[in-house]
């Protein structure tokens, strides 16, 4: 799924707010280790246990 696509908002505008959200510990990303041949590697993104609580999601466990 793409965020900018599923959002309807351009990049310019989503990989800011992704990254004050890292900044803030809201969410944690993976890189792809081994991404198709001849594509970038993909940037998937999760919620971290503070991001969930912030959220409004504190019936959420922490791992």
């Amino acid at each position: 799924m793409s965020i900018c696509r599923e959002s309807g908002l351009g990049s310019g505008t989503v990989y800011p707010i992704l990254e004050r959200l890292r900044e803030a510990g809201w969410i944690g990303y993976l890189v792809e280790a081994n991404p198709a041949p001849g594509r970038l590697p993909r940037t998937f993104y999760h919620l971290t246990y503070r991001g969930q609580l912030g959220a409004g999601l504190e019936s959420t466990r922490q791992p």
